[in-house]
């Protein structure tokens, strides 16, 4: 049975970290600009993360991405648990993890986990007013509740990040989340605090290439997705992962993968 909808904020740094519990449906393709994780506490049909099928059904909880498109297909609607957090208010430890880690955001707990979770929703649902005490007690539920999606994950930040650069993950982190906008070296070198040419120079010693090849290539990465899982045309792909000039994208896009985001599309289609 549906739950009836329900939803509760509270401000961290500034900013809104909304909390929702809401029947399901069946939606179309699209994606947010904040962070989510969502709990299932009922329902059946499909859930389809960048293109790919996963089972929509009580005990799944994943996390969505900036740039992660999503939609359901529900054959029973069902409740959701939703936590929408800006990156702002991400522990930053955590979103140096999201980098490193290369395994899927989504799991299905056992009966008793599931079980936790939904309870702690609810008690994060309980929690009326905005005060300090009540936002420091959905801010304590909300890092439990972190805490248990990654358990499940059998993921600890801290194994994905030994030996890592932190200012080097700060800035594969920056523009991952900012490929959409037209960003460039002095912007990112500006946003993990760094001279631009030293950030360079650990950069490419740590990852390999420079940090505009890095940013082109994470840019030319989406696009490639993006055409595979949306129907948004060649222009479309171009503006979505921030390229000012068109023909250079088409360039690059045919350069890196052989062919124009639409052949690509068509191949695919057609296996």
């Amino acid at each position: 049975m549906a739950i009836k909808e329900d939803r509760i904020e509270y401000k961290r740094h500034g900013h809104k970290v909304n909390i929702k519990s809401y029947a399901a449906k069946t939606t179309t393709r699209h994606w947010h600009p904040t962070y989510e994780l969502e709990f299932i506490s009922s329902g059946e049909g499909d859930l389809l993360i960048n293109g790919k099928r996963h089972d929509f059904r009580r005990g799944c909880i994943y996390l969505l991405r900036l740039k992660d498109y999503h939609e359901r297909s529900l054959s029973h609607s069902g409740s959701v648990h939703k936590i929408q957090i800006p990156d702002q208010c991400m522990p930053k430890s955590f979103l140096r993890f999201l980098i490193s880690y290369k395994g899927n955001l989504i799991t299905y707990l056992d009966d008793y986990t599931a079980l936790q979770i939904e309870n702690l929703y609810l008690l994060l649902m309980s929690c009326k007013g905005n005060n300090a005490d009540t936002d420091y007690l959905k801010k304590s539920i909300i890092n439990v509740i972190y805490l248990l999606f990654l358990g499940s994950l059998k993921a600890n930040p801290a194994d994905y990040v030994k030996g890592s650069h932190e200012k080097v993950l700060d800035a594969q982190l920056y523009m991952k989340d900012h490929l959409r906008e037209r960003i460039s070296v002095s912007d990112i070198a500006s946003a993990v605090g760094m001279n631009k040419n030293y950030l360079g120079e650990i950069f490419k010693k740590e990852v390999g290439v420079s940090l505009y090849a890095y940013l082109k290539q994470v840019r030319l990465e989406e696009a490639h997705r993006l055409a595979l899982t949306t129907r948004l045309k060649s222009q479309e792909l171009c503006d979505a992962v921030g390229y000012s000039s068109y023909s250079n994208f088409l360039r690059d896009f045919k350069e890196a993968y052989g062919m124009s985001p639409l052949q690509l599309r068509k191949n695919e289609t057609t296996k």
